[in-house]
């Protein structure tokens, strides 16, 4: 294992791990801090994926002022309303620029952008029935006594795929597409991928978290790493959880693009950190190349996970 840039771990302003313990779940499927009413459909959480689906307007305002950045995603849906009382949810982040002279963003700017919102969401209850109801489809591969099938499949106590949390929901978003079995530590292996990736790589970018459902609880990343902080006209991006047991350290990497940043594709992120990490391509089929609500191709994964 390679040592650690200490000094990129103190640039994180906050611990990276949030967690929604198992009575947080509960008060999240009954409607508490989210709606001041209790539904049907939050009584008895809905376990069907199609459930899940919505579509509207999603609207992403960033704004950089010379000592921070906010940016604002707003998720507009009928949908939302009839299922629970309420038209849109709000992802929100502010992060302070340290280095404001040296980063790569201009001293001021404002950005908008308008897209069509098409989603699964849901509350973190209504998800973890779906989970415990359809593991192998959703969360895990096949699971034998060892937690592997064979060399070549994929670990079955890690997720497929991950989260992203807005108001108390969960949307799912991408897969997992890198497996690091040099440190199942994800501060530890954010280091080692920002050290080999050179001068511009950092542990500390501008970010939306992502949350997993690992174990029973909703993790958002512990650790990122990115070849600019911000990537004003695009970048490699990588969230970092640590894994359940010390096996694996699990990587969702992505190319972004220009700011507000959209991921526009899995593979090439996912090819360029496992090159200079000198690992091994797609050495796990995890079979989530395609959205399990949808069965839409996830840009351009191909349903394999690397190993670094």
């Amino acid at each position: 294992m390679k040592e650690t840039n200490t000094d990129s771990r103190e640039k994180y302003e906050v611990s990276r791990r949030k967690v929604l313990s198992n009575a947080g779940i509960a008060l999240i499927a009954t409607g508490i801090g989210v709606s001041g009413t209790t539904t049907a459909e939050e009584e008895n959480p809905s376990r069907a994926i199609d459930d899940f689906y919505v579509t509207g307007e999603q609207i992403t305002k960033a704004t950089i002022t010379p000592e921070e950045v906010v940016i604002e995603k707003r998720k507009i849906s009928p949908d939302l309303e009839e299922r629970y009382g309420r038209e849109e949810v709000i992802e929100e982040t502010t992060v302070s620029r340290r280095d404001p002279t040296n980063d790569d963003l201009p001293k001021t700017a404002e950005r908008k952008e308008r897209r069509e919102w098409k989603a699964y969401y849901a509350r973190g209850g209504e998800w973890a029935s779906l989970f415990e109801s359809e593991p192998t489809e959703l969360v895990i591969s096949d699971f034998t006594g060892d937690g592997l099938r064979t060399q070549e499949s994929y670990p079955s106590f890690i997720p497929k795929y991950y989260h992203a949390e807005d108001d108390g929901g969960y949307e799912l978003k991408g897969p997992v597409n890198i497996l690091s079995n040099s440190t199942a530590d994800a501060d530890d292996l954010a280091s080692e991928i920002a050290d080999e990736g050179g001068s511009l790589w950092n542990t500390f970018p501008i970010e939306w978290g992502r949350h997993m459902y690992l174990d029973g609880e909703w993790v958002e990343n512990e650790a990122s790493v990115a070849s600019g902080p911000f990537g004003i006209i695009g970048r490699t991006h990588g969230r970092i959880w640590s894994g359940p047991v010390d096996f694996y350290g699990i990587v969702a990497a992505h190319i972004d693009d220009a700011v507000p940043h959209e991921a526009v594709s899995y593979l090439e992120a996912e090819e360029e950190i496992t090159d200079m990490m000198d690992g091994e391509d797609d050495l796990f089929d995890a079979e989530n190349d395609q959205h399990p609500g949808t069965g839409d191709d996830l840009l351009d994964h191909n349903g394999r996970v690397s190993l670094i």
